[in-house]
């Protein structure tokens, strides 16, 4: 199964994403091999890794959703690695968890004072948030950035003041909710390259797969006959998808699709 994964992951059509989809395979699967006794995985594990295998497998038939899905995955669009890229914009610790500091009612939060709820926000989250807002990307993989600041009532359906536990909850969903939707800054070199091969200024080479010893390439007249008595869905992939080739002008629109979602900083 890792062999396939890797050998699947050869032939993909992006340089870049044959690189990260065979760092990422090694690491999983040889930190699965330390975790686990008797070199038995987990039949998660297993099902998660066959999967996988079935989505490169099908990516690299010209399957455009499977495609998309691994190219916005490996430029941070979704998963793993957008969280990773989001991490260097994020405080770690509020400055002042270790001192005594006057909780704010409703009115002040509303008027920009978000601490000691929340860790503060980095000049450059803010400045993300208040472009997104302002010029918000295509919404293919995150809903919009609606809210730049929290809005909280200042005062209950009996016209008291708003509790503060009710503040408090108002602006950490706030925040989680704006970090869901936000859309992570790719580092400048990705940026330019991804830039470049949208406009169709660069180009990457396909790999061509290997043929096995001793197969044919000639079709026999049984394969023609059985083939056009086949279902339409047998024909196409196995679900109906319709199975394309990778040619230059839709490898160009799966890369600009993306793009189009990617900042830079």
């Amino acid at each position: 199964l890792y062999r396939s994964i890797l050998r699947e992951a050869s032939y993909l059509p992006d340089s870049f994403v044959r690189l990260w989809v065979r760092a990422y395979a090694s690491h999983h699967f040889h930190k699965t091999a330390h975790r686990t006794s008797n070199h038995f995985p987990p039949f998660q594990k297993l099902h998660q890794a066959r999967q996988s295998l079935y989505l490169l497998s099908r990516a690299n038939k010209g399957h455009h959703p499977s495609l998309l899905k691994l190219l916005l995955h490996v430029y941070g669009r979704t998963g793993r690695r957008r969280r990773e890229l989001l991490q260097p914009l994020l405080s770690r610790s509020n400055k002042s968890q270790h001192l005594y500091v006057p909780v704010p009612t409703a009115k002040e939060v509303n008027a920009g004072r978000l601490d000691p709820y929340i860790p503060q926000i980095k000049p450059q989250l803010r400045a993300l948030i208040d472009s997104q807002a302002r010029h918000p990307p295509p919404h293919l993989t995150r809903p919009m950035l609606r809210h730049v600041m929290p809005n909280v009532e200042e005062r209950t359906a009996w016209l008291r003041p708003m509790p503060l536990c009710r503040v408090r909850n108002v602006v950490r969903r706030w925040y989680a909710n704006t970090l869901e939707r936000l859309h992570p800054p790719l580092p400048e070199e990705e940026w330019f390259r991804l830039k470049a091969l949208a406009e169709g200024r660069a180009w990457e080479v396909q790999v061509q797969r290997r043929v096995r010893v001793g197969t044919k390439e000639a079709i026999s007249p049984l394969d023609l006959v059985v083939g056009e008595r086949m279902p339409p869905c047998w024909l196409v992939g196995g679900k109906g998808e319709e199975m394309g080739e990778l040619k230059r002008r839709k490898m160009r629109r799966l890369w600009a699709t993306v793009f189009e979602q990617c900042p830079r900083m």
